[in-house]
């Protein structure tokens, strides 16, 4: 399975027809002081699969990581490829992480990593400003 869209938002909508409205993309965050948790982030993820992962159960990891590489959280969940919608075509599978309580200790770089398994697939950088009084 290969990531083809993900991105950080505030919030999600998912529709009967397995469409997802995705609102308030973020890359990062101003904050007034740190340490901070965010009650809730979402993370979006949409894979697309070959034909030979049908029927396949996959896990996927999200590390939150800080600029040093530390480990700050861990979520996961486990996925099956269904079937395509034409035969022998690639598969379209959308996977959503509400993420609550996330933690971030310190102004500076963090990043979101995507795994499949133990394959490595996405960074999603985030970075925490603090606010400087005026």
């Amino acid at each position: 399975m290969e990531v083809t869209v993900a991105v950080i938002a505030q919030d999600l909508k998912v529709h009967e027809d397995g469409t997802f409205d995705i609102l308030g993309v973020l890359t990062g965050a101003r904050v007034s002081a740190v340490p901070l948790t965010v009650p809730l982030l979402n993370l979006f993820i949409s894979f697309s699969a070959s034909p030979a992962e049908v029927g396949r159960q996959r896990n996927v990891t999200i590390e939150l990581r800080n600029a040093d590489g530390d480990l700050m959280r861990k979520s996961w969940t486990t996925v099956t490829v269904p079937n395509p919608p034409r035969p022998g075509s690639r598969e379209d599978l959308n996977v959503s992480f509400p993420l609550k309580n996330v933690p971030f200790v310190s102004e500076g770089d963090y990043s979101f990593h995507i795994f499949v398994g133990d394959d490595h697939k996405r960074d999603l950088p985030f970075h925490i400003d603090v606010e400087k009084g005026q």
